[in-house]
Parts: structure tokens; C-alpha cells; sequence
């Protein structure tokens, strides 16, 4: 999974802060880490994108943030910060109030989304014709120096 910031505004509020996110699953088979530690923050105004392959926890990040998965069988830590609220602390109550009118989560379109047998490396590869096309090669290569593959 990656992270992409598509823009640079480093004098604006911090809406939306990520510090150490970690979800894991607990099954028969054992513990699997859907989520390994991630932090990021976003500013009012900015995108952020996040991409990577089927199963790389994109789905489960977004959950983790807004409250939806059901614990257990999932086990979160790490701190979210929305706007100055700990969503980490506060009641299921206070989420659900919150959730939907100043934070949510909009499920991909799977007629519209990604081919699954691609790549994250390979789409943004792809993309180069259509962003010279569009004038937008140094938005490319911004989000190519910002992605990291691990």
C-alpha cells in the first residue's frame, strides 16, 4: 500500500492525523497484520490517495479510521486524530454522529475500479501517455517520488 499527497499546503490546518496505525485479525490460523504501522496526516483542502494491489489494506486503513470494523475480530492501535477529536477514544455514539456528516468512507466502484492483475508500479506507468496528453507529467512524477513499494 502507498500513500500519495497530490498537493503541498504546509500552512494549512492539520484535519486528519495518523500516528502509528496498526489492525490486525485474529483467526484460526493465527494473527495476520492487515495494517503494519502507518502514519500520515492530512491538511484542509489536500488529497490524498491512498493505492495498492487487492489485499493490501486500503479497505481496512479507512475502516480502521472511521470506526466500521468490528472489534474483534479486528484489533486496533495507534491514534487517530480528526480535527482535533480522538477517534481512538471516543464512544461508538460520538463516531456515529460523526460519521457520515464530517467523515466517510465511499466504497470503490468495482465496474469502474482497477484491473485487479495490474499493479499499482504498472498503472501509474500506463498513465504517462494520458498525462503528457493532459499536461500533467509532473503530477506523475510527484506521485512516483512520493510512492514507495515495500
Amino acid at each position: 500500500m502507498a500513500l500519495v499527497n497530490l498537493n503541498n499546503m504546509n500552512d494549512q490546518k492539520i484535519i486528519l492525523d495518523v500516528k502509528n496505525l496498526t489492525v490486525q485479525f485474529k483467526t484460526p490460523h493465527g494473527v495476520v497484520k492487515a495494517v503494519n504501522n502507518i502514519s500520515f496526516d492530512l491538511k484542509k483542502g489536500e488529497t490524498l490517495g491512498i493505492l495498492g494491489e487487492s489485499g493490501s489494506g486500503k479497505t481496512v486503513t479507512i475502516g480502521a479510521i472511521t470506526g466500521l470494523l468490528e472489534t474483534p475480530p479486528a484489533e486496533v492501535q495507534g491514534n487517530v486524530i480528526f480535527d482535533s477529536i480522538n477517534l481512538s477514544e471516543i464512544s461508538p455514539r460520538k463516531m456515529q454522529t460523526l460519521r457520515g456528516k464530517r467523515i466517510s468512507l465511499i466504497h470503490q466502484d468495482p465496474v469502474a475500479s482497477l484491473n485487479p492483475l495490474l499493479t499499482s508500479r504498472s498503472r501509474i506507468r500506463s498513465s504517462d501517455s494520458l498525462a503528457v496528453r493532459l499536461g500533467c507529467r509532473d503530477l506523475r512524477v510527484t506521485m512516483f517520488s512520493q510512492v514507495s513499494y515495500g
